[in-house]
């Protein structure tokens, strides 16, 4: 797997994961899932050497809708969504992609 690919799969894997353990009673679930969606779709269509720019943009429109409160679930994968970021900016960095 090429490092541009590794980069997208990982953003790709880590939004999904998110969106993997919203529960069904979670009062801003469609908005989520929506925002979530939204990106994965438009990442699909972005140069590689802009992603990590549009995946923190995307964050930034999906962070509004997680909770504030009882939100294990939520901390955890947005840890995940975090650590991800920080992975495949080193990737970015010693690939030279960009």
């Amino acid at each position: 797997m090429n490092k541009q690919n590794e980069i997208t799969d990982n953003y790709v894997k880590a939004l999904t994961d998110l969106r993997n353990v919203i529960p069904e009673d979670y009062i801003l679930k469609n908005e989520l899932e929506y925002s979530i969606d939204d990106a994965l779709i438009n990442m699909a269509y972005k140069a590689p050497e802009v992603l990590s720019i549009y995946f923190r943009q995307y964050c930034i429109r999906i962070m509004k809708y997680l909770p504030q409160k009882n939100n294990q679930w939520a901390k955890e994968k947005w840890e995940d969504i975090c650590n991800i970021a920080k992975v495949n900016n080193e990737i970015i960095k010693d690939s030279k992609i960009i």
